[in-house]
């Protein structure tokens, strides 16, 4: 089971994108309310992790698999 500060980041990438909007570390600081360098470490890891794919000044896409997690964690609140 993903940490919280993981699905806290899966989340928010997923609502970037759903709202068609690219998934930048800045786009997720501001929604996550933190530092970007904290977004940085992050994406490495989810990258390392299989949850994203990240390319250097383009942004953050969910993978297939960071994307199951993240429709279950917003069924799972609904």
């Amino acid at each position: 089971m993903p940490s919280a500060s993981v699905e806290d980041y899966i989340k928010a990438i997923y609502l970037l994108e759903d709202d068609r909007q690219r998934a930048t570390t800045n786009r997720i600081a501001l929604r996550l309310g933190v530092r970007m360098a904290s977004v940085t470490g992050m994406v490495k890891h989810l990258a390392v992790e299989g949850y994203v794919r990240h390319a250097p000044y383009r942004g953050v896409a969910l993978t297939d698999k960071g994307r199951v997690l993240a429709l279950q964690m917003l069924a799972s609140t609904v």
